[in-house]
């Protein structure tokens, strides 16, 4: 259930991601918020990954039930070398996880979806594939998503709307601390 406010109306802070967050809206910078500026992503790719054949990049699963937003995170993660798998509901990456033969190195996920939470996700891919760390992202400022129960502390957490540099950081750092 999405975080409400005292009045018991929805507190979305950001209302229709479609219009923060649009593939191409400004050339060479998916994912960023126009009121943040143009990112300047970093010319490093994130390194060869443990599992990727041939692309020198990680395998990452994506999940979001927005398909903006999933399609800018395919993109922007896919323009770093990442493979990226993706899904729309947080059922189709259990069977897409058991199926893929290769490593998949992170899960990012959207905190609130239809039928299952990013959370209850990352649990339940735990049994599939255990050790994948992940990145949660929402809309829903982190405090209001910790105070509601709906994520752990210490989860690494992207807010929507993101700029694309802080999202890759972020996704840095966690496969980062995976390999430590």
């Amino acid at each position: 259930m999405p975080p409400r406010s005292s009045d018991g109306s929805s507190s979305d802070p950001t209302g229709d991601p479609s219009n923060w967050l649009a593939p191409g809206d400004l050339p060479g910078h998916p994912g960023v918020d126009p009121h943040l500026g143009a990112a300047t992503l970093e010319s490093e790719a994130f390194g060869p990954g443990p599992g990727s054949a041939g692309h020198g990049g990680h395998t990452i699963l994506v999940v979001d039930d927005n398909p903006v937003v999933r399609a800018v995170l395919v993109r922007v993660l896919g323009e770093q070398g990442c493979d990226v798998l993706e899904a729309s509901d947080g059922q189709r990456p259990l069977s897409i996880a058991a199926a893929y033969s290769g490593r998949i190195d992170l899960l990012l996920t959207d905190v609130l979806m239809p039928g299952m939470s990013g959370a209850e996700l990352a649990v339940e891919l735990e049994t599939v594939r255990p050790g994948v760390p992940r990145v949660f992202v929402s809309g829903y400022p982190e405090g209001e998503i910790l105070r509601s129960g709906m994520l752990d502390p210490g989860v690494t957490f992207v807010q929507k709307p993101f700029v694309a540099a802080a999202l890759l950081q972020r996704v840095r750092e966690a496969l980062a601390a995976a390999r430590a």
